[in-house]
């Protein structure tokens, strides 16, 4: 009988197996993958962070608390009582969400991230009004960064809040020009649906406005157009600006 028949019949060869290699230790060993695996576990895998606990929440909350506090120039409509912050950053925020569809190239969860944090240092900096005296103008720039600061040694287990802090401080992403540029135009609106008494009380002309507005709000070529057409409504109303009553357009 032929070796042949024998190998296609399925019987026993009389050829003898090539031995195997010699296995090198700590690749193929079950046991030495075993302990790499334990290894990598406890020197390479991050471990996880530790939830916060109910001290730590309330602590947030605290935070926030001081963040309604800071209060703004602008006024309400209607109550006439001064914005503060957490209403201007919420607003600031769904107003982007509301204008994020519009603008698909945007990504529309920065955009409300950036908006949420844009005055966050101003818990410890405080509120710097665009109308204000020369010598608190210059040192808005160091007090914002040493409020930023305070927060990352405050806040270490937030570290994507203070990382978000400095992105939009940066304005380099087109989302940061964005929400600078709606940021300056969010007060105008809201004293403009107040009929301008934040700028009657503060004695504030269209020409102040346009010259401290204008060019922040040309950084973001998506804001800049409703700032032109804002600013326009605004020159046709001028008692906004002086209180005194609009004229009759005369008849003919």
């Amino acid at each position: 009988m032929s070796h042949v028949y024998l190998m296609r019949h399925g019987q026993p060869s009389t050829t003898k197996p090539k031995p195997s290699p010699p296995k090198k230790p700590g690749i193929s060993d079950n046991s030495a993958t075993l302990r790499l695996s334990d290894f990598c576990k406890k020197r390479i895998m991050p471990r996880m962070a530790k939830r916060p606990d109910i001290h730590r929440l309330l602590e947030f909350q605290q935070l926030l608390v001081q963040f309604q506090g800071i209060a703004r120039i602008t006024h309400v409509p209607g109550a006439f009582e001064q914005e503060n912050d957490t209403e201007h950053s919420y607003n600031l925020a769904l107003t982007a969400w509301f204008l994020a569809s519009y603008f698909p190239k945007l990504d529309r969860d920065k955009l409300i991230r950036f908006a949420l944090i844009h005055d966050l240092v101003e818990i410890h900096a405080g509120d710097t009004y665009i109308y204000a005296d020369q010598a608190t103008l210059d040192t808005k720039v160091e007090r914002e960064a040493a409020a930023l600061k305070k927060l990352e040694h405050d806040w270490p287990d937030f570290p994507d809040l203070t990382a978000q802090i400095h992105d939009y401080e940066q304005r380099q992403s087109d989302e940061a020009k964005f929400i600078y540029a709606l940021d300056k135009i969010m007060p105008i609106m809201l004293i403009f649906l107040g009929q301008g008494h934040t700028w009657q009380k503060e004695g504030i002309t269209p020409e102040q406005l346009h010259n401290a507005k204008r060019h922040k709000v040309a950084l973001s070529k998506e804001i800049n157009p409703y700032y032109e057409q804002l600013y326009e409504l605004l020159l046709q109303h001028p008692h906004f600006f002086t209180g005194k009553p609009k004229l009759a357009e005369p008849r003919e």
